[in-house]
């Protein structure tokens, strides 16, 4: 039932994909795939849109195609699947507006899934959209009210409060959690007076220092999780200072290495879970610097190699007469330092170029 040219684009698709062409062949499936959706055929449509994301697993645009067939159809567990990861990898790659517009349609699809809420939130405060989330606060905060978090639901109030200080109703509905939950504070503290008495007599200052220490380590553990989770998600755009993002790591690092050893005595920080996952985001993030100086070397190194070119035919059309392009030659060498200084320097001080 196909038209001739989805016809042929088959053929296309296979030969792209027998040559060992994947990227090719999938975009050729994937367009085969749209062709079945007009002409009513789901079962085969989907499957090459299953395939053309095995055969090129990174294309963003593939995998957003196979959501929205799968959003489409009402197909919700893989439209979830495949819209976070489409939503996760476009705010990786820094596409806010596009990740926001995926959530949005997600949250229709998975009302109750906090995750999506919470991405959602990060992402509207970051494109400066406070509406948008504030509207998720809200939910979140209708949700932590219905199981009782009043801890989590403090929290909400507080981040709404902090967008729009405004919000008369949720500072009432604040300070009610609040002053309810200081009244039964009051009311047990009331019964336990003289046992407390006694017993703070006994270990007020042991107790209040244990208290302080393990509270201070939850606090700067988070915090410097937070930072290094930051680090080793954050996309580092191609012109990154590698200098500043060296010593942004190496400092990260340090204060890692001044929190595992203040704190390594924590009892309620869960503190070998937390070194764990501090460590395998530190490790992503050396990772991330490896890769960024191996692109600045590479770079450098193939602007000496056309520095050292350019300077050895400038220096053969200046001996040979020919000084126009002898000029020109140098032109080009003075045109890359002032895009690159430090790639003449480097030349001149492995003596690549003799003055």
């Amino acid at each position: 039932n196909l038209p001739p040219s989805s016809v042929f684009r088959q053929k296309l698709a296979q030969l792209y994909e027998n040559i060992g062409n994947q990227k090719d062949a999938a975009v050729e499936y994937a367009a085969l795939a749209d062709a079945l959706v007009e002409e009513g055929s789901d079962e085969d449509a989907l499957s090459l849109y299953q395939k053309a994301v095995e055969l090129a697993p990174k294309n963003l645009q593939l995998h957003e195609k196979l959501f929205k067939f799968n959003l489409l159809k009402g197909n919700k567990e893989e439209a979830l699947k495949e819209g976070l990861f489409v939503a996760r990898n476009l705010w990786r790659v820094n596409k806010l507006q596009e990740a926001k517009e995926i959530l949005i349609k997600l949250v229709e699809v998975a009302p109750d899934n906090l995750e999506i809420r919470q991405m959602l939130v990060n992402i509207s405060l970051d494109l400066e959209d406070n509406v948008e989330a504030i509207k998720q606060y809200e939910f979140l905060a209708r949700y932590f009210d219905k199981i009782d978090d009043k801890e989590s639901l403090v929290e909400i109030y507080r981040k709404i409060l902090a967008i729009d200080k405004n919000r008369s109703d949720i500072k009432a509905k604040l300070d009610k959690i609040l002053s309810k939950s200081s009244k039964i504070a009051e009311k047990r503290s009331r019964k336990t007076l003289v046992i407390g008495i006694v017993v703070l007599l006994l270990v007020a200052t042991a107790g209040v220092a244990f208290w302080y220490y393990n509270h201070l380590a939850k606090v700067d553990m988070r915090a410097c999780e937070a930072e290094v989770e930051k680090f080793s998600s954050q996309p580092q755009p191609p012109d990154v200072d590698f200098d500043a993002l060296m010593k942004q790591f190496q400092l990260l690092r340090q204060r890692f290495d001044g929190v595992c050893e203040k704190y390594r005595y924590a009892v309620f920080a869960d503190y070998t879970e937390w070194k764990h996952r501090c460590e395998m985001m530190l490790e992503k993030g050396n990772a991330i610097v490896k890769e960024i100086e191996r692109k600045r070397r590479e770079e450098m190194e193939r602007k000496q190699r056309v520095v050292a070119e350019l300077n050895e035919k400038a220096e053969k059309m200046e001996k040979e007469g020919e000084y126009v392009k002898a000029m020109d030659a140098y032109k080009k060498i003075l045109a890359l330092a002032k895009e690159d200084p430090q790639c003449v320097h480097e030349i001149l001080k492995l003596s690549l170029i003799h003055i």
